[in-house]
């Protein structure tokens, strides 16, 4: 049996803590691979500033590479419109593969409303990592009540890089240095391609 993470978002920009938290699921889960999927368009959230997928993908590439065992896939960029798990899940459930749906705190924590998330919950384990330390006891409370509905779910404990996209997007507007949050090829591709200016 495969064992494969799915690990989706809008990824507006990627950063070290996206490829942090995929390291981590793929070590604390025993993954083959992980998929890092960034969103045609996301349906909880219109970003301001939103990149086109195609330079969305670039950049989760870049970050993406020399990291083994993390692979780009374009399967939402492909399929167009708005996003939802549950097609993408669709697309990649086979027999013979165990799906692990990594998703960050805040969105496992509204994951019951989420279009199919009944079906999604017979389909693939989730996966929650905290965006703060402080948020880790909260999410084992949800998963509590998830488990209850007939979730199956993996609160990760693992260490937290407490930075958001928006925030990083700000930092980059204002000229300020992104080393310690962005893969150097990423940086370099945003500051050539003046994105998020």
């Amino acid at each position: 049996m495969e064992k494969i993470g799915i690990f989706g978002g809008s990824f507006n920009p990627i950063h070290k803590g996206h490829i942090a938290l995929a390291e981590q699921a793929i070590v604390k889960l025993g993954l083959d691979k992980l998929l890092l999927i960034p969103a045609a368009c996301s349906p909880f959230k219109q970003e301001e500033g939103m990149l086109p997928g195609e330079e969305r993908l670039e950049l989760c590439r870049l970050a993406a590479e020399g990291h083994p065992g993390i692979e780009v896939s374009d399967i939402e960029i492909r399929r167009g419109g708005v996003s939802y798990t549950y097609q993408t899940l669709e697309a990649i459930a086979e027999p013979n593969k165990e799906l692990y749906l990594i998703v960050g705190g805040d969105m496992f924590l509204s994951i019951g409303s989420w279009k199919n998330a009944i079906w999604i919950s017979q389909t693939t384990t989730v996966c929650a990592a905290p965006r703060t330390a402080d948020q880790l006891p909260i999410l084992q409370k949800h998963a509590e009540a998830l488990e209850g509905w007939g979730f199956r779910v993996i609160v990760l404990d693992i260490p937290v890089l407490d930075i958001s996209s928006t925030e990083l997007r700000k930092l980059i507007r204002e000229g300020e240095d992104t080393s310690r949050w962005l893969d150097d090829q990423v940086a370099k591709r945003i500051r050539e391609k003046r994105f998020y200016q």
